[in-house]
């Protein structure tokens, strides 16, 4: 390159390459494969959007018979139209109470006037289940206002069911141990006709599922005694102290955790499982182990499907 006149002559060789058809010809290739390669990622992008994630997770139960099968259930349907805030509401109010693995258990009618002492405790402003009487003495005028609610609720309709559940045999020892019977457990529920109005919010919710809600409207379960006057003395059973606050024992809350989510009662295959009145929730009575085998909680995928 110290030759002068050899770098012009090496400048115009370059100059004239690039200004080539070959140079054109060879640049036109690598915009058609800059092309091609884009195209090809957008196709990729493409397909791995279509193949987003699955809307419902099991955040437990995943191996669980029963809960396997409610998910598969749950993602028969299309929630493209459903409120993103009433998925869960749509599913327990409509899905599952038309699945067909789940029964309803043998509800017994209970006499309205007859069980009035009970519907007086549930209608009572104070907890269900609680050492002893009733800590407080009401007003009369609180009285009053406990006995017009309670004919308020007969007068639309509503009515007190009974379901006997045998004690499962992992709890007989248990029951034993505190010299407990091992008796049945009793469930009791309000019901009545289901609320217009709440039919009406639901299907402006829910749109998309093509299922009708239930005609009856079920309230909280309650475990009473065999008299059927007050609550379940099993599940009042007290070991002592903590903190200054009173520790039940183990058999108390496990039958108390049947009844405290607040939900329905199902049979699967003839083994009750309770579930919860918020999320999709279910324990089941079948083995002693249900927080880890027993347990089935089944969440919408909001984390991988962009919350809305």
């Amino acid at each position: 390159y110290n030759n002068a006149g050899n770098y012009k002559e090496y400048i115009f060789v370059i100059c004239w390459y690039f200004l080539s058809g070959e140079f054109m010809e060879y640049f036109s290739f690598k915009k058609k494969l800059s092309v091609s390669f884009i195209a090809m990622l957008l196709t990729a992008s493409s397909v791995q959007a279509a193949r987003k994630p699955p809307p419902w997770v099991q955040f437990t139960g995943k191996g669980y018979q029963f809960c396997d099968a409610l998910l598969k259930e749950l993602k028969r349907f299309d929630f493209s139209q459903v409120a993103p805030n009433s998925r869960d509401a749509c599913s327990r109010e409509l899905i599952i109470p038309h699945f067909k693995q789940l029964k309803e258990p043998q509800w017994q009618m209970m006499d309205k006037e007859l069980h009035r002492p009970l519907l007086r405790r549930l209608f009572t402003p104070e907890p269900f289940y609680q050492l002893g009487e009733r800590k407080n003495e009401h007003s009369q005028e609180e009285e009053e206002e406990v006995e017009k609610r309670i004919n308020s609720f007969i007068a639309g309709g509503g009515y007190l069911r009974m379901w006997k559940m045998p004690l499962p045999e992992w709890l007989e020892e248990e029951a034993l141990r505190y010299k407990l019977p091992v008796t049945p457990l009793n469930f009791v529920q309000v019901a009545g006709p289901q609320n217009e109005n709440h039919k009406k919010f639901i299907y402006s919710q829910c749109r998309g599922i093509p299922l009708r809600i239930s005609e009856i409207w079920t309230g909280a379960l309650y475990l009473v005694n065999d008299s059927l006057d007050g609550p379940e003395p099993r599940a009042t059973v007290y070991m002592g102290q903590k903190h200054g606050n009173e520790m039940l024992t183990w058999f108390s809350r496990i039958i108390r955790s049947m009844v405290d989510k607040g939900g329905k009662l199902y049979l699967y295959r003839d083994i009750p499982h309770f579930s919860d009145s918020f999320g999709i929730s279910f324990i089941s009575s079948g083995k002693s182990s249900w927080i880890n085998e027993n347990y089935c909680e089944i969440n919408w995928n909001d984390r991988l499907n962009h919350k809305e």
